[in-house]
């Protein structure tokens, strides 16, 4: 009988043994998630503190920047172009600038225009002469932008 008494008490001992274990695993499991639920807490702790300084910037630059420049009037960009006295000699080319300058085919609205060729030939000077015959006639009155393209 005490035989049969020391295998039931050997059996309670590893039934304890292994509910022990079992809780030990357990408790290491919850453990492991608690941790990993820490450091994505703390991720998206940094990441909240790392948008929040983006928006200060942000807020700080929009609050700090100078105020937008509002339009002073339409361009007026003629005294770019030089006024040649004389101009001669070149109303084959004047007349060629003026009728794309007048664009008939955009009613007059607007007019996009380029000229090229080697430096120093007066695409300047011709432009300067077009532009302001086109002016004297009481086109663009919204204003006349010129583009300087030099290399």
């Amino acid at each position: 009988m005490l035989g049969v008494l020391a295998v039931v008490a050997m059996a309670g001992l590893t039934e304890e043994l292994t509910e022990r274990r079992a809780g030990v695993e357990l408790a290491v499991r919850q453990t492991r998630r608690i941790e990993e639920a820490h450091q994505t807490a703390q991720s998206a702790q940094e990441v909240a503190q790392s948008a929040q300084a983006t928006a200060e910037r942000a807020l700080f630059a929009v609050t700090v920047s100078a105020p937008i420049p509002q339009p002073l009037g339409p361009p007026d960009d003629v005294a770019l172009l030089p006024t040649p006295t004389p101009f001669v000699g070149r109303a084959d080319d004047l007349a060629w600038v003026e009728e794309r300058l007048r664009a008939p085919e955009a009613g007059g609205a607007y007019a996009l225009t380029a000229l090229r060729g080697l430096g120093g030939i007066g695409k300047s000077a011709l432009a300067g002469v077009a532009v302001r015959q086109v002016q004297q006639e009481g086109r663009f009155p919204d204003g006349i932008a010129v583009v300087p393209c030099q290399r």
